[in-house]
């Protein structure tokens, strides 16, 4: 009998402390969250607009079972590309929410004006000058993403400012302004049947792009890092 009476308090005991958890669904499947299943776009520059493209997420709900959600934007909320920094989005869905950690941030770009200077000419040790460090190759800005590209002169930086001063927008090549890895980049590509061109320049900060060019008059594609120098 006394036996009886302590299995029945050990399953009252059980009951009293176990009910609410099991009530509460703690004990089978737990309460409802959300997960990030599939990442989007955490990086945008500054006044870009919020692309939630390819994310989705988990949702798990009481019970335990769980479901791939897409996202949309009328589920985000916080999101703001005004400002440099790092900042957090809210992802809402059934009730639950997440945070979603993203970049805003400003790469530096072309001016119209600016000329950069590659010294010495990798273009004219290429084409077999004996004397590269006397060669320069010049890349000029104009607006409307327009560039003039020029290899192997025989005019230094200081000489340039008079030089280009006839050098108009007529001469340059219209390239294609893209962004990658938060850096600015042009292209510019030009084929024939008989004959090929292409060139891609990079900013790498304010004072400093790289030049990237192939063409059928070069034995080889030609990479160089070029100085910033301001047309007076």
């Amino acid at each position: 009998m006394k036996k009886l009476s302590k299995i029945l308090v050990v399953l009252s005991l059980v009951f009293v402390f176990c009910m609410p958890l099991v009530m509460s669904g703690c004990l089978f499947g737990g309460g409802a969250k959300i997960e990030i299943h599939t990442n989007f776009k955490n990086e945008y520059v500054v006044g870009e607009n919020l692309d939630v493209s390819n994310g989705k997420l988990t949702y798990t709900n009481e019970n335990g079972k769980k479901n791939t959600v897409v996202i949309t934007q009328q589920m985000v909320s916080g999101f703001s590309s005004e400002t440099v920094g790092n900042f957090e989005m809210v992802i809402t869905y059934e009730g639950e929410t997440l945070t979603y950690a993203y970049e805003v941030y400003q790469p530096v770009d072309l001016s119209v004006g600016d000329l950069f200077y590659c010294n010495p000419s990798p273009s004219a040790a290429v084409m077999g000058s004996p004397n590269p460090e006397n060669y320069y190759d010049y890349v000029k800005v104009f607006a409307d993403n327009k560039i003039y590209v020029t290899h192997a002169l025989e005019v230094t930086p200081t000489q340039a400012p008079e030089f280009f001063a006839d050098i108009d927008i007529s001469y340059a090549l219209q390239f294609t302004r893209s962004i990658e890895n938060k850096k600015v980049k042009y292209t510019y590509s030009y084929v024939t049947d008989s004959s090929y061109m292409s060139y891609e320049i990079v900013v790498d900060n304010a004072n400093q792009v790289t030049l990237s060019a192939s063409a059928n008059y070069f034995s080889e594609p030609l990479v160089s890092v070029c100085t910033k120098n301001v047309i007076a």
